[in-house]
């Protein structure tokens, strides 16, 4: 495959992603994100904020020094948006695919690690 099938391929997939997560927002459907499916940042984000668990291994939820939630580490300043458009930060599912929304309209900015791994900007 050449490299702009397989760009268009990545964006038709992307675009798709972007799809189900508004859906979700709008409270029109259940999304399944997987880990796989986020962009490769936002691995590396999930990964460095809480080793990539949303839970420990007593099951309780990954929670941050400030309150942060999940695998994601969702700051508490997202609490009431997150739940006001229907996203459940205790639930992965819910949790990554409120990271790919705000991801869409804050970028990396949210994310303490997104700067410690030099992703993003102060």
């Amino acid at each position: 495959m050449d490299t702009a099938s397989a760009l268009l391929i990545l964006q038709l997939w992307l675009s798709d992603i972007k799809t189900q997560v508004d859906q979700l927002a709008k409270g029109q459907q259940e999304v399944s994100i997987g880990f796989s499916q986020m962009p490769l940042v936002l691995q590396k984000v999930a990964i460095c904020e809480s080793g990539g668990k949303q839970h420990h291994a007593n099951k309780k939820i990954v929670t941050g020094s400030a309150g942060e939630k999940g695998m994601m580490q969702i700051h508490p300043v997202h609490f009431s948006n997150a739940k006001r458009l229907g996203f459940n930060l205790d639930d992965p599912n819910g949790n990554m695919a409120y990271a790919m929304w705000l991801h869409e309209r804050e970028g990396l900015a949210p994310w303490t690690c997104a700067r410690i791994l030099k992703l993003a900007k102060k």
